[in-house]
């Protein structure tokens, strides 16, 4: 195995936010090149940069981040953390982006009850429960991976 391959194996992939659009998009282009990345954790993550503000049922063009089109397609283990109460990103867009991973990549979603946008992290400091959730991911899902492709 090439070294560039087996380095893009250990990457994970982390966007939050607005920041799941260019991750989505990386990860997909690593799936087509046939070397897909280790896992792909989305935070907050967005169906589609317009669907934030409409309630669109497909992708309109010009959409520059139409994540809900390029999930189904990732070949790597997605991990989907989302507030249930998520002012800035409805917390269905995290449902839906969950719903549309190919299911042999699906980790179990974190629904963080009564989270919002940009407070998961704080309201779980005490608890540590927001880290436990990334250890297991990494842990159950990526380092397996890694396992089996070596």
């Amino acid at each position: 195995m090439a070294f560039a391959t087996a380095c893009r194996l250990q990457i994970i992939l982390y966007g939050r936010s607005l920041g799941s659009g260019p991750t989505c998009y990386l990860a997909q282009k690593l799936t087509e090149e046939g070397t897909p990345c280790a896992g792909v954790i989305l935070q907050s993550p967005l169906l589609s940069a317009y669907r934030v503000v409409f309630d669109f049922r497909f992708t309109m063009s010009g959409d520059m981040f139409p994540n809900i089109d390029r999930v189904g397609s990732i070949e790597s283990p997605i991990f989907v953390i989302h507030g249930t109460r998520d002012e800035i990103v409805p917390f269905w867009h995290g449902e839906g982006l969950f719903l549309a991973c190919q299911r042999r990549f699906r980790a179990r979603p974190f629904w963080v009850d009564g989270a919002g946008h940009n407070n998961i992290e704080s309201l779980l400091r005490d608890s540590g429960a927001f880290f436990e959730h990334l250890r297991y991911f990494l842990d159950e899902w990526c380092r397996e991976r890694d396992a089996h492709l070596s």
